[in-house]
């Protein structure tokens, strides 16, 4: 319950955010209770309430407090003490611990960095799309698990963000972005992918485009066949660290929910249903089946994790954007063509990323978040 209290009061504040954007001070207050209350629930909670924070969280945060100063930190990041943690969670580990010294602050600190960017991609696309309907839907789909896979939570958040620069062409920015969410998460490489696709689908030439889509379509399964290979060879030479050798393929059953595979391919019906809506409005056409493709590849990565729970992380780095920001666009462009089609299909929406919150995250206690215990709060 205190999940739903919060991400309703998250939501409520987001709508009101974006109803007051023109008066300032009333949009940064509540913009402000929008990042923050998600951002202090995970603060508040006690060690365990997502596994992470026993793997590694804590242990890096003790560490950290064992550095007296920047020079120290340097060193012991070059020689290795924190073994294979990136770079910039350790410096904001590092920057935290400067003014704090309990770990829930960096349970605090590296969620409102989730939060800030997610909201801050929300209100970038303020014009596509809901920015309530863009929080709403990372809450339910994507908060609890950020609660756990703290670090790639962040790399994804920057991703989310991040993709206004290939949708604008900066590419000097986009090279930038790129390599700060490497240095955040070392799947963040994948964060690629989400260029290439959108490579592809601006090329005017119809037939190349098409050859190119089915190509990389073709490319997901069979890499993920040749999986062994790939994390060997990466490893080996160094591109990614021992711990990877841990996703080696195997049947895997316990990384694919059946009912994360069944929403996604009903997101995915979706828009394509959404196409069929507004075939005559070309470029929203090109722009659909663009989302369209998106989600097609993360299911077929997200098939993956039958094999390794690799591909079921990198599956992230196409469904996040696409539940977060692209499926809102679509949704915004139906409410735009007929408003009695936008609530059945944001009300079917919305019902589906509940149920699946409720099935995963509370029956099935994914991410293991559940129950909530905070011992600051006395629950």
């Amino acid at each position: 319950m205190i999940y739903i209290i919060i991400f309703l009061l998250t939501t409520f504040s987001t709508y009101i955010a974006q109803r007051t954007v023109s008066q300032k001070a009333a949009f940064y207050f509540f913009s402000v209770w929008a990042v923050l209350l998600p951002a202090l629930l995970a603060g508040f909670r006690d060690s365990g309430v997502g596994t992470d924070t026993l793997i590694y969280v804590d242990h890096v945060w003790a560490k950290i407090l064992s550095v007296s100063d920047w020079d120290d930190f340097v060193n012991a990041y070059n020689n290795k003490d924190f073994k294979d943690i990136e770079f910039l969670y350790l410096l904001l580990n590092w920057m935290v611990s400067q003014v704090s010294t309990d770990v829930h602050s960096i349970y605090f600190a590296s969620n409102l960095v989730v939060m800030l960017f997610i909201y801050r991609a929300a209100y970038d696309n303020r014009k596509k799309c809901d920015m309530w309907l863009v929080m709403l839907l990372f809450l339910l789909l994507y908060y609890n698990a950020s609660l756990n896979l703290v670090r790639q939570s962040i790399a994804l958040s920057m991703s989310v963000y991040a993709y206004k620069y290939i949708e604008q062409e900066k590419w000097i920015k986009v090279v930038v972005w790129g390599y700060l969410i490497l240095l955040a998460h070392n799947t963040g490489v994948f964060f690629v992918f989400l260029l290439l696709i959108y490579l592809i689908f601006r090329m005017r030439n119809r037939l190349v485009k098409r050859y190119l889509s089915v190509c990389f379509a073709i490319m997901v399964p069979l890499s993920l066949c040749m999986l062994d290979y790939v994390l060997l060879l990466s490893v080996s030479w160094g591109i990614l660290p021992m711990k990877f050798l841990s996703y080696l393929g195997e049947l895997n059953t316990t990384t694919f929910i059946k009912s994360v595979f069944i929403i996604y391919v009903l997101f995915l019906l979706y828009v394509l249903g959404a196409m069929r809506y507004l075939k005559n409005k070309k470029r929203r056409d090109g722009e659909l089946e663009m989302y369209a493709y998106f989600k097609f590849v993360g299911i077929l990565l997200f098939l993956g994790s039958l094999a390794s729970h690799w591909a079921f992380r990198l599956s992230y780095y196409i469904n996040y954007p696409f539940d977060c920001l692209f499926l809102p666009r679509v949704v915004k462009l139906v409410q735009r063509r007929c408003y009695s089609m936008y609530k059945i299909s944001l009300v079917a929406i919305l019902l589906l990323a509940f149920v699946l919150w409720y099935w995963t995250i509370v029956i099935n206690n994914g991410n293991e978040t559940i129950p909530y215990k905070s011992k600051i709060l006395g629950i």
